[in-house]
């Protein structure tokens, strides 16, 4: 569903152009230079929910330019998960370095599903990004997304996962029951409630490796062939300050100063090598919680696509079944179990064992990750659920919630896809040497929470 329009007068108004006969996809675009620069597109989006992609060709300066239109490049709204109907995005090509009168213009237009968005391919040494659709995905002998090396060191791949309601965490009927096989666990399980995610967003289906942020940080580094998750020995890429700018120092603090972060954390500094195309950051706990747990009549989740593949577990399994299900879906079950001398440590590679539906690894007993989310350990959590939810918003409080869990555990309970736990991240504690890990989050709009917006303004 692509068309095209062409401005090549300095003030003009053009008539919807439908994208084919059959296609309720249709767009205007309209300047009045010399009296504004900015170019109006009112887009009329199919059924349902789409992202539009938007490209600008266009004479400034005497060249010639092509670039995609987005948040990063003068465009007023997120193109992403726009639903039916008509929207109006503004691109105004000075927010985006071009200065003065633009001619020759061309826009083109383009309506995509989700399923034609379902993965996002970063390439980590030059930001350049593609989308692939759900079906076309790398995979291996055995069905498993993206395994290929360059996947886990210079390139990093993103899921799409669908906005919605859904159970965070377990209810109390299946607290008591896994509680009851093996007395009790020493982790917060977060308490089941009802959580709303009003936007599709990407998260990354590898926990970030020490390959991956040693080309986002700098490209240059003895790690840049390592796809061992990162946890916290490269750069000090672990700790909070270095992700997204301390608080006391550089007054970067979520959920206060909401999507902020400076140029030379790690997040600004991804977000700077893909042309701030992109609103990178950590995920929230609701985002990990409804990617990393698709389905919640499920303990864990179901691998049974995959050969030799089990269901997710069930309160009317037993013990013997449940853990052969942990086992299945997590490296770190079998080391600590097996006493493996580096059962603290991440895996040795990222994605040894199978992924969840989403295609998503390493959720279970690999490391800590952080998310955005401030936290006071309770397991009611109530901060983390309800509609587009980012935690709790206490100024002085300086732990952050991680999901996942420690590889050296020996409790089932200990396992669960609802364990958290609290990281103070005081600027103080940024020297205390706690490691662990993270995955990186693409959000395609603001929360409702932010009142639509992505930053103080």
């Amino acid at each position: 569903m692509r068309s095209i329009f062409n401005i090549a007068s300095s003030a003009c108004l053009l008539g919807a152009l439908s994208a084919g006969a059959a296609s309720d996809f249709s767009f205007t675009v309209r300047q009045n230079w010399p009296w504004d620069t900015r170019v109006l597109i009112d887009v009329t989006m199919p059924e349902g929910t789409n992202d539009v992609e938007l490209t600008a060709s266009f004479v400034n300066g005497g060249v010639r330019h092509e670039i995609a239109l987005d948040c990063g490049t003068g465009l007023s709204m997120s193109p992403f998960s726009l639903t039916g109907g008509v929207h109006r995005l503004v691109w105004d090509p000075t927010a985006c370095g071009y200065a003065g009168a633009i001619s020759a213009l061309d826009i083109s237009a383009k309506a995509c599903s989700a399923d034609e968005h379902a993965w996002i391919v970063i390439d980590l040494d030059t930001g350049a990004a593609q989308y692939v659709a759900l079906g076309d995905e790398q995979k291996d002998a055995t069905g498993r997304p993206w395994q290929d090396l360059e996947y886990k060191t210079s390139k990093m791949v993103f899921r799409r996962i669908p906005a919605g309601t859904f159970t965070r965490g377990y209810t109390a009927d299946e607290k008591t029951y896994v509680f009851g096989l093996d007395g009790g666990s020493d982790n917060t399980v977060l308490t089941a409630a009802a959580t709303t995610l009003t936007s599709d967003y990407y998260i990354s289906i590898y926990e970030t490796t020490k390959a991956q942020v040693c080309r986002i940080v700098d490209g240059n580094s003895s790690y840049l062939s390592d796809p061992m998750p990162d946890a916290g020995s490269v750069c000090a890429s672990g700790f909070v300050c270095f992700q997204r700018g301390s608080n006391s120092v550089e007054g970067i603090n979520w959920p206060f100063t909401k999507f902020a972060v400076t140029p030379t954390s790690i997040v600004g500094r991804f977000r700077s090598l893909c042309g701030n195309r992109f609103m990178i950051d950590l995920p929230t706990c609701a985002q990990w919680q409804k990617a990393a747990r698709p389905d919640s009549k499920w303990l864990w989740y179901d691998t049974s696509s995959y050969p030799g593949g089990l269901a997710g577990g069930t309160v009317n399994d037993s013990y013997d079944a449940l853990t052969n299900i942990v086992a299945h879906i997590s490296d770190g079950y079998r080391r600590a179990f097996g006493g493996a001398a580096y059962e603290y440590s991440p895996p040795d590679v990222a994605g040894k064992y199978l992924p969840n539906p989403y295609g998503l690894y390493d959720l279970v007993g690999s490391r800590l990750e952080l998310v955005l989310d401030m936290w006071n350990g309770d397991a009611e959590a109530a901060a983390s659920a309800g509609i587009d939810p980012v935690g709790m918003a206490q100024q002085n409080y300086n732990y952050r919630m991680m999901c996942n869990s420690y590889s050296q555990k020996k409790k089932l309970t200990q396992w669960l896809m609802a364990s958290a736990s609290a990281q103070n991240v005081s600027d103080a504690a940024h020297k205390s040497g706690n490691e662990f890990c993270y995955r990186y989050v693409i959000h395609l709009n603001p929360p409702q929470s932010f009142g639509g917006k992505w930053f103080n303004e």
